[in-house]
């Protein structure tokens, strides 16, 4: 991933062939592919389980997460699982990041040779557009000291789709991206493009804030923050959208983050390990028997339909079977 050239960005964002997905959040970024391994989970089969979809500043669940229908909630983090029980009766477990468990088992490090900087710009959606000056942000990072370039742009799909990679061609960097979040090697990809890089930015917290201090290679906030706008998202707010900046998490993670360094803080270690999971985490044995007890649930509730379509409602008199319960 180095020199990525107009086609090459817009190949990787194009969406693969599509997978039955159950709960988008359990097979986005390649989660679910990690997910399966970590579980002893066969790929053919589609995972019945409701997964936070990053890493959150938000000190609350989402309205989705509490009204998905499947019949467990995961977390990376500790503290959203405490929250998440105080809302809802659905059983909810902490699991190791997707990301830690696979750079762990496949003994991941940083580059011997890596340099320069890697910038995550703060991403948008199809609904929520950043309205900041981009040509600020660039002359800002053109401005680092020497030591942190060459500096590259790392861009979210979304923004390789709207074409924001275009001005950063402009002004003379190089831009990569992951690509597009259904691919099943996304986690792959991820791991083997920061690697090579000595430092990490970005304008905003990310997952990445969390993923490349855990792998060791520091990263700090820098430039104008995005100036995001909600048209359309109705889980946030409408307009502007910042009300996430108000949270006392938000606040904490900016704090630590905030400062050029060029080492990874004890602070800042311990910090990222706790919301990726690392000491709460549920084990292997207890996630593959989540896994298969969630299949089997949606497995019995296709029997249930087919049952109700061909005998009618009468069935569920003796529907005991369907019941379940962990």
């Amino acid at each position: 991933m180095v020199n990525m050239s107009e086609d090459e960005l817009l190949a990787l964002c194009k969406e693969p062939k599509p997978k039955q997905r159950l709960h988008w959040t359990s097979e986005v970024y390649g989660f679910g592919a990690v997910l399966r391994k970590y579980g002893f989970f066969p790929g053919s089969l589609p995972l019945n389980i409701y997964l936070s979809h990053g890493l959150s500043v938000s000190e609350k669940p989402s309205p989705y997460e509490l009204k998905n229908d499947a019949p467990f909630m995961l977390y990376f983090s500790p503290r959203l699982v405490k929250e998440y029980k105080k809302n809802s009766d659905k059983k909810c477990y902490c699991v190791i990041s997707p990301n830690v468990f696979y750079r762990r088992y496949n003994k991941i490090a940083p580059d011997a040779n890596a340099k320069g900087s890697l910038a995550f710009l703060s991403h948008t959606t199809p609904m929520i557009e950043n309205k900041m000056n981009l040509v600020n942000y660039i002359l800002q990072l053109k401005a680092l000291p020497d030591e942190f370039h060459p500096i590259s742009i790392c861009l979210h799909y979304h923004d390789v789709i709207k074409g924001v990679y275009k001005i950063f061609f402009d002004y003379g960097f190089e831009v990569v991206t992951v690509g597009n979040p259904y691919h099943e090697l996304f986690i792959e990809r991820f791991y083997t493009l920061i690697r090579r890089f000595r430092y990490t930015t970005s304008n905003e917290i990310g997952s990445y804030t969390f993923y490349c201090s855990e792998l060791g290679i520091p990263f700090f906030l820098y430039g104008s923050e995005p100036e995001l706008y909600n048209n359309g998202d109705p889980s946030i707010e409408a307009g502007e959208y910042k009300s996430y900046k108000s949270t006392e998490q938000y606040k904490k993670v900016k704090t630590l983050f905030s400062t050029i360094r060029k080492e990874v803080t004890p602070e800042q270690k311990r910090f990222v390990e706790e919301e990726l999971g690392i000491y709460d985490s549920i084990g292997r044995w207890k996630m593959a028997y989540i896994l298969y007890y969630a299949y089997f649930i949606f497995y019995c509730s296709k029997i249930k339909l087919k049952l109700l379509k061909r005998f009618g409602r009468g069935v569920e008199k003796s529907g005991r079977i369907f019941k379940t319960k962990i």
